[in-house]
């Protein structure tokens, strides 16, 4: 299987953790050619014995199993379309990496701002919220995010600083070894979805993490006093990110409300939506987080349109439908749809042809399974006969030694009696002697002495 296609990621897992699901369903297929299913253990021992022996064996490795790769990352909490190469498409990622255009929904809730610029963080600092209306931000969305503008990636990102990514520096409370740049990005358009300002939402609430460290803020003041320094004055009128920190706070008042807002936003690619938001804030004298995150076009694949559902390729769907969907769509390209693709005659063809192909398949791994079950109780029958002869065997043998040995123990026991009884014997007439001896009168006794 080679090409590209794209799935649509939950809230949740990052996009390593969707691109594993896929690379494992991929390759435990055996409807996918080259998986490790379809190819068996072969290649993979030979690897194995040629990583040994230092040979090469990333080039086995390729062989071995079925690449995997996506166009762009999604953060756990935002959820969307990953688009995924496989095979040979991996090579075609970097346009959807660099030169692409990519269609968000977001919603912000305004009067608290985080370290993360996401509900994920803790809290920074409170803003202001009663004096916001619809027409104020839309004024400041026309005048400042529309067209080319300059934005600072937020810390917690997955940029690299000297090969470590920024997130990393953040989370350990390390400054950063130089000031993040700012970058060009394009805001095809930046626009609001509510009719109002959502002032009695309930669906959230402030950051769980709660409020950052004295020692926190201080740290992130810093480095974004550190970002002002490196930046072209002349470019502050398109410069959205208002990084120094508030000099005064406004706290959490008591019945204070936080609206939400939600925007539809397409963009170039490397825009933080998170960035747009806090921002935006700023621009019109508050605060604010994003609380959700909807990737909803990348390119040309777009959801409900032609994305296939995550759970469909790793758990819904058999083999036998979703293999044949998505190497139609590979096949097909973008611009067709999951759905026309679900009614096609070749599909379904396909899918009958692939369903009757598993059925044999596990009627044979049935019928090898039985022999072999078969085979092994056979094996275990013979074993259990040999070792109850061999039982017998030596059972027989130790009866016929011990009547070989009752003979000569009744000869033992009979010269052991007869010994016993010439003891006896002769311990009686020994006895009788020295009576006698005793009993002899006086004089015979002395005439005795005397001669």
């Amino acid at each position: 299987m080679n090409g590209i296609f794209a799935v649509n990621k939950p809230t949740g897992p990052s996009s390593a953790d969707i691109i594993a699901q896929v690379k494992r369903a991929l390759n435990s297929s055996k409807l996918v050619e080259g998986s490790d299913a379809n190819t068996g253990n072969d290649k993979k021992k030979k690897f194995q014995k040629n990583r040994k022996k230092g040979h090469q064996w990333w080039k086995n490795k390729q062989q071995d199993i079925v690449k995997v790769g996506h166009g762009g990352t999604l953060d756990p909490l935002a959820s969307g379309v990953v688009v995924v190469g496989v095979g040979e498409g991996t090579r075609k990622l970097t346009h959807f990496l660099t030169d692409c255009t990519k269609t968000y929904e977001a919603t912000a809730l305004f009067g608290v701002s985080t370290d993360t610029y996401d509900s994920t963080g803790k809290i920074l600092e409170y803003g202001p919220t009663s004096h916001l209306t619809l027409d104020l931000i839309k004024d400041a969305i026309a005048s400042k995010f529309s067209g080319e503008i300059v934005q600072f990636p937020p810390v917690y990102s997955a940029l690299k600083m000297n090969g470590k990514p920024l997130y990393e520096y953040a989370r350990e409370g390390i400054p950063l070894p130089k000031p993040i740049e700012p970058r060009k990005v394009t805001v095809n358009f930046f626009n609001v979805v509510d009719k109002d300002l959502n002032w009695d939402q309930t669906e959230y609430g402030l950051p769980a993490d709660g409020e950052a460290t004295a020692e926190e803020k201080e740290l992130i003041i810093k480095q974004n006093q550190e970002m002002l320094k490196h930046v072209d004055t002349s470019s502050l009128d398109k410069l959205t990110s208002s990084v120094a920190l508030a000099e005064t706070e406004v706290k959490d008042e008591e019945n204070k409300k936080y609206p939400t807002l939600k925007f539809r936003f397409s963009v170039s690619s490397g825009t933080y939506i998170r960035s747009l938001i806090h921002d935006l804030a700023k621009a019109v004298g508050s605060t604010a987080h994003m609380t959700k995150l909807v990737r909803v076009q990348q390119g040309p694949f777009e959801l409900e349109k032609n994305v296939f559902d995550l759970e469909d390729i790793t758990k819904n769907l058999p083999d036998s439908e979703w293999v044949p969907l998505v190497e139609a769509m590979i096949a097909h390209g973008p611009e067709t749809t999951i759905d026309a693709l679900k009614t096609s005659e070749r599909v379904k063809v396909q899918q009958a042809e692939l369903a009757e192909q598993v059925a044999r398949d596990l009627e044979e791994t049935a019928k090898r399974e039985a022999e072999q079950a078969a085979q092994k109780a056979e094996r275990e029958a013979q074993r259990a006969a040999q070792n109850a002869e061999k039982a017998a065997q030596k059972a027989a043998e130790k009866a016929e030694q011990s009547a070989a040995n009752e003979p000569a123990a009744l000869d033992t026991e009979k010269q052991a009696a007869a010994n016993a009884e010439e003891t006896t014997a002769e311990q009686v007439e020994v006895e009788t002697e020295n009576k006698v001896e005793s009993e002899e009168p006086p004089a015979k006794k002395a005439k005795l002495e005397e001669a």
